[in-house]
């Protein structure tokens, strides 16, 4: 039927692994440029208010995908995303 549920009770050592690089590898390699352009970014402006001003955009810029997801995303697909 369509509501069933499935559970991964285990998984080989190496699949595991290959999720792992797929899946978090590019997260973390993404973040990791993000934080290191924002930061030359924020450090490159000359004045206190242009700080501000740029503190706030890049925190829209690391936000956005977030804010995205929760006005398009249904409550429901939501709710299954969090649960597994």
């Amino acid at each position: 039927s369509i509501n069933e549920e499935c559970f991964i009770i285990s998984t080989r050592i190496r699949s595991r692994w290959i999720l792992y690089l797929a899946a978090i590898l590019p997260k973390f390699c993404i973040a990791g440029v993000v934080w290191y352009v924002g930061c030359r970014w924020l450090a490159s402006t000359p004045a206190f208010g242009d700080l501000i001003l740029n503190s706030c955009a890049l925190s829209f810029v690391m936000d956005v995908d977030e804010i995205i997801y929760a006005a398009l995303v249904p409550e429901s697909v939501r709710m299954q995303v969090e649960r597994t």
